[in-house]
């Protein structure tokens, strides 16, 4: 035991005697190399946090082990899907129907319920149907 407290102090007069440069050169090295690690940590926790939060995980991987990776590429591709169409929907929203509805006429005919089954009467007029857009532009 003292005989590497002996050498552990021979070491460090070694390094001591060193030029000034090495040690700012080995700081430098110490907070670069502190910073990768702070950023690898950070990106692995927000891999995590999203992958925590991404749309039915938990329910897949029960899938996945009950049923195999092809049900549950099924599974992921109805996913895809469903956010394939909530982003169709965003887009014909906001370059489809609000500016349709800027310059909308006020729909004065009465809703009766039998327009859910022919598709006349109010809903002829409303935005979200064929039969309001115009041929004219904005």
């Amino acid at each position: 035991m003292e005989e590497k407290r002996n050498l552990r102090k021979v070491v460090d007069r070694e390094r001591s005697k060193q030029c000034p440069w090495t040690q700012v050169l080995r700081c430098c090295t110490q907070c670069l190399s502190s910073c990768s690690q702070a950023y690898q940590r950070s990106r692995n926790s927000i891999s995590e946090l999203l992958n925590t939060t991404s749309l039915w995980q938990k329910m897949l991987k029960v899938i996945r082990g009950k049923f195999g990776t092809s049900v549950l590429s099924y599974f992921n591709f109805l996913k895809w899907l469903l956010k394939f169409n909530i982003f169709s929907f965003i887009v014909n929203f906001f370059f489809l129907v609000i500016p349709q509805l800027t310059v909308a006429e006020k729909n004065t005919l009465l809703f009766t319920g039998l327009e859910f089954f022919t598709g006349v009467g109010h809903f002829r007029d409303l935005v979200m149907y064929y039969g309001f857009y115009t041929n004219s532009s904005i």
